[in-house]
């Protein structure tokens, strides 16, 4: 939808209905009545609160795992998303035709065409983008109905159908030529990094004991989302160097190897209940 819409009226209108979109969630925040915070008589500082979360995830094991896990999904795999537009890459030429550039841009051109027959055609890159991220978040939502449903069945299991199904889809996808074996690609690695990012989540959650909770899972916050943004930075510098396609593949390349890894060395990861 938002793609179709950023072909018909441009990105700021888009942007602006993402943004009132937020109002709902800012009124659910304000409708939340939460119990005061009990006081207490002397409170540890932030810096030993952190210390000792840290010490407790580098001696945990399985918590250790966990992380790298999720640092290294974060850091090689999750980027191709911020590449997602160069594989669709088109350019209207002076005389209305649209000219290919990226690797699934002549596949998705005759879906280009229609859209932009239909529509002002503000971005022709729009409609063929909205479509593969609209797969991957289809495939995303299914994931989270399975996790819902059969998360606390062999969790284990399930985390490392993502694991190692994440990078191998990446794989496919940077090897495809077409964009709607690419689109098809996209709504699995939607279901299998939902299986992955979920269940690390709980499995963390459920692994750290109650009085550190708070602290492992804010490390775990600060990893995810630090990994997710320097991969962001080496994706694109890859990309710069050997293009789009391959720099996806290496990332998934390593990715996979290490999930693999993980698979042989830890195999009380896939038993976790």
């Amino acid at each position: 939808l938002a793609g179709m819409l950023i072909a018909w009226q441009g990105p700021a209108v888009a942007f602006l209905i993402n943004g009132l979109s937020f109002l709902a969630v800012i009124g659910g925040l304000l409708l939340m009545r939460l119990p005061p915070a009990p006081t207490a008589g002397q409170r540890p500082r932030m810096r030993s609160h952190l210390k000792e979360g840290l010490r407790y995830v580098w001696w945990h094991e399985t918590l250790k795992v966990l992380m790298s896990m999720v640092a290294v999904a974060a850091f090689l795999s999750i980027p191709f998303m911020t590449l997602m537009p160069v594989f669709v890459q088109s350019q209207v030429m002076p005389d209305g035709t649209i000219q290919p550039i990226g690797v699934l841009a002549a596949s998705a051109r005759p879906l280009n065409e229609w859209a932009c027959s239909w529509l002002t055609c503000e971005d022709p890159n729009a409609v063929p983008f909205g479509l593969l991220m609209g797969s991957f978040g289809t495939g995303a939502l299914l994931g989270a109905l399975l996790v819902g449903m059969y998360g606390d069945r062999g969790r284990g299991r399930l985390l490392t159908l993502g694991n190692i199904g994440l990078p191998l889809g990446l794989l496919v996808f940077a090897a495809s030529g077409s964009f709607w074996l690419s689109a098809a690609v996209l709504f699995v690695v939607g279901i299998v990094f939902i299986l992955q990012n979920a269940l690390t989540n709980t499995l963390v959650q459920l692994t750290s004991p109650d009085q550190l909770r708070g602290r492992v899972m804010s490390i775990y916050s600060m990893l995810f989302q630090g990994s997710m943004g320097a991969g962001r930075m080496q994706a694109g510098f890859t990309a710069s160097l050997v293009g789009a396609p391959l720099a996806v593949a290496l990332g998934a390349g390593v990715s996979l190897l290490y999930s693999l890894f993980v698979f042989v060395r830890w195999p009380k990861i896939r038993q976790q209940k």
